[in-house]
Formats: structure tokens, sequence, C-alpha cells
């Protein structure tokens, strides 16, 4: 019975022995670094995806183009949003699109394909505000009418700007109608359309600025149908009523 007393302790010893091992140690630290690197690699991936939805997020309300700045949200609505220009962007002018319009299996595109030809029209002035000219009369503007229109891609940079001929020259003119248009250009890759009255009042030693200094926009031109007809207004202009109206063919 004695020697298996001692076999007992003998085995006992050994493993004691082993454990204790630089085997036995080594085998920990690979464990324990195969552990960290198992959480770094979780922590890396889990920064990335916060980053990318930071990015995504942020690319998706606000982008910015040389001086002027063009803001959106989520929805494709556009948005109050200032500008080192001074320029303004309204909100009234809200376009919104549909998720089965939207849809890739629908095979539309919410941008230009191709390029196109922008006809834009002015139909409508009126002066709403007394004295343009130094006196009390409403008809006493010398209205000279053009605009600028900003084209952006699906990134909202802007890739090309246009300055129309000017579309009304009147001397104390206080109300007309009629159609002056101008064509434009646009190239391939468009998504936005930003167009901009400048409306100034001639007189002999300087023209004065009554723009709105606002522009207004439409959101996913490529959904349009050719000849689709889009009706603007300068209704933030405080000095006249101004109606215009364009389409992509």
């Amino acid at each position: 019975m004695k020697w298996i007393y001692g076999l007992v302790l003998f085995f006992s010893l050994f493993l004691a022995a082993c454990d204790s091992s630089p085997l036995a140690s080594m085998e920990d630290d690979m464990e324990e670094i195969a552990d960290e690197a198992a959480y770094r690699e979780r922590e890396s991936k889990r920064s990335a995806e916060n980053e990318k939805a930071r990015h995504s997020s942020s690319s998706s309300r606000y982008s910015s183009s040389s001086s002027v700045q063009y803001c959106y949200d989520t929805y494709g609505y556009y948005v109050v949003c200032g500008s080192s220009s001074s320029t303004r962007y309204s909100s009234s002018s809200r376009e919104y699109y549909s998720s089965s319009s939207y849809s890739s299996s629908s095979l539309s595109y919410d941008y230009l394909l191709e390029p196109k030809i922008m006809r834009l029209t002015l139909t409508y002035y009126e002066q709403i505000k007394a004295g343009l000219d130094g006196t009390s009369s409403y008809t006493d503007g010398d209205p000279r009418i053009k605009f600028k229109i900003h084209v952006l891609d699906s990134y909202g940079d802007t890739l090309k700007t246009f300055t129309s001929k000017t579309l009304l020259s009147k001397d104390d003119t206080g109300y007309w109608t009629g159609s002056q248009s101008d064509v434009f250009d646009i190239p391939a890759g468009v998504k936005r359309i930003w167009v901009c009255p400048i409306v100034t009042d001639s007189d002999v030693m300087f023209d004065d600025d009554y723009s709105s200094n606002y522009c207004y926009g439409r959101n996913l031109v490529g959904l349009l149908e050719p000849k689709e007809i889009v009706y603007q207004s300068d209704y933030e202009n405080k000095n006249c009523n101004l109606d215009w109206n364009w389409y992509l063919y």
C-alpha cells in the first residue's frame, strides 16, 4: 500500500510542476493575447460603424461648395440655411419623394443620366412697394430682372452656375405679364437645381438692388418627366411679386 501512496504523491507533484511550467504560462499568455485582439477588433469595428453613421448623417443634411451653403434634411425637404454670401434658401419650396418612386426596382434615378436643356420663363412681375424710384407711386419702378441658376450633383457639389440674360427691362412699370425665356445646357449627374431671381431698379447713377436674396430649389430632378413644368415664385420678396417656371427636355 505504501508504494501506491508514493505513486499518488509523485503524480501530484508532477501535475503541480506542469501547472507552473513555462509551457502552461505561455498558453495562458496566448489566451490573453487572443482575448485582447478580439476585443480590439470589436472596438475597431464599432468605431468604424459609428464614424460611418455620423458621416452619412452629416453628408445627407449639409453640403457646401465655395462660399454658398445648401441644406437639406434626410427626407428630401429643403430647410432654411444661411451662407457667407448672405443668400438664403427657402424652406417653403419643399419636395418629397415616395418610397415607390425612389425604389431601385422602379428603374428610376433621382439624378440626370444624360445632359438636358433647361428652359426658364419669366411670366409675371408686380411692384408691391411704393417709391422704388423715389416717388409715392406703385408704378415708378424701372425693373431689370434676370436669374442665377446653380446645379448640384448627388453629393451636393456645384457642377455649374449660370446667369440668364435680362428677361425684363422696363421703365416706369409697376405691372407686367408675358413670357420671356432663356435656355441653359444642364450636364448629366445633376440632382438639385436652385433658381435665384435677381431684381434691380435701373437708375442714372447706379442701380438699386431689390432682390430677396432667396433661391428656390427643386430636388430629385432626375424623376421629372420631360417638359414637366416646375412653377416657382419669389414669395420672399417684399418689393415685388415675381413668377416664373422652368422645365427640362
